[in-house]
């Protein structure tokens, strides 16, 4: 709805909404938000979704990797004839650093340095997983 106070659209949650009886004044009709209600509500779900952006570049061609991005969480640029590169949007760079193996491909991290903590943890996390794995392959019951 558009909010009179602040002047501007705004997404209400209906479970904080009280019906106001009489339902008072008539509204003024206004210009729906640049692509209608629906894209609005969806570009603020997105900002949620966005709170950690990262810069990588997938050593894969541009064409292998576009399949795998959808426009709410990543767009892609040409990077080259063998790479390309990924603005990854999440709501962590943790969870950016565990979605990198989806790529299935090696990958250098651009932007930003805290990233390359992040898949510090997740590869040490991948090392215990993996030894684990390991010990279970090669014990007897």
């Amino acid at each position: 709805g558009f909010d009179l106070a602040r002047e501007a659209w705004r997404s209400f949650r209906v479970d904080r909404m009280e019906p106001k009886i009489p339902t008072g004044p008539r509204f003024t009709p206004r210009e729906p938000p640049e692509g209608g209600a629906a894209a609005f509500v969806a570009r603020g779900l997105g900002a949620v979704q966005q709170q950690a952006t990262a810069r990588v570049r997938v050593h894969l061609p541009l064409d292998e990797v576009a399949p795998m991005i959808h426009h709410y969480w990543g767009a892609l640029e040409s990077g080259g004839e063998d790479s390309c590169e990924v603005t990854v949007y999440s709501t962590s760079l943790t969870s950016i650093a565990r979605w990198m193996h989806a790529f299935g491909a090696d990958f250098t991290v651009i932007e930003p340095d805290e990233l390359r903590v992040e898949l510090g943890a997740v590869a040490e996390y991948h090392d215990q997983v993996a030894d684990r794995y390991r010990r279970a392959m090669s014990a007897r019951p």
